[in-house]
C-alpha cells in the first residue's frame, strides 16, 4: 500500500510542478503584454557600473559579473528610481552585463516606460525576452522524459 501512496505523491508532485511552471510562464508573458501599453517619459542613468563576484568552486575560483543600473524619472511631478531594464530579465551573462553598462553609460537620458496605473513599475527596453517561456518549455521537457522513463521501468 505504501507504494500506491508514494506513487500518487509523486504524480501529485509531478502536476503541481508543471501547472507552477506553466502558470510562471503565463503571468510573466501577460506582465510583458501588459507592459507595451506603458507611458513613456525621459529619464536619467544615475548608476551604471559592473558589480563582480567571484566564488571557489570545484578546485577554482570563479569570476562572474552583473550589471547595476539604475535610473530615475518624473511622472506627475513625483520623482521615481527604478532597476528594470527588461521585462523578464532573469539570466545575465558576463557579456550581456558588459553590454548593458555600455549601453546604458552614467547621465545618458533614456525613455523610461511607466504603468500608468502604478508608476513604479518601470522598464527601460521594450523588447521580449524568451527567458521564462524557455525556462517553461525545459521544465515541460524534463518533466516528460521523467515521465516516459518512469513508464518504461515500471512496464
Amino acid at each position: 500500500m505504501s507504494s500506491l501512496r508514494l506513487k500518487i505523491g509523486l504524480a501529485v508532485l509531478d502536476i503541481a510542478l508543471v501547472v507552477s511552471a506553466c502558470t510562471a510562464g503565463y503571468v510573466r508573458y501577460k506582465e510583458y503584454r501588459h507592459a507595451r501599453d506603458y507611458s513613456i517619459v525621459l529619464g536619467q542613468i544615475t548608476t551604471s557600473e559592473l558589480s563582480t563576484q567571484e566564488r571557489y568552486s570545484k578546485g577554482r575560483w570563479h569570476t562572474s559579473h552583473t550589471a547595476l543600473i539604475t535610473y530615475e524619472y518624473v511622472v506627475d511631478d513625483h520623482r521615481y528610481w527604478g532597476s528594470q531594464i527588461r521585462w523578464p530579465l532573469l539570466i545575465q551573462s558576463n557579456t550581456d552585463a558588459r553590454e548593458l553598462v555600455r549601453r546604458y553609460p552614467r547621465g545618458k537620458i533614456v525613455s523610461v516606460h511607466y504603468d500608468p496605473l502604478n508608476p513604479e513599475k518601470a522598464l527601460l527596453d521594450l523588447s521580449h525576452s524568451n527567458e521564462m517561456l524557455y525556462l517553461t518549455f525545459i521544465l515541460l521537457a524534463v518533466h516528460l522524459a521523467i515521465g516516459i522513463g518512469k513508464s518504461i521501468i515500471n512496464a
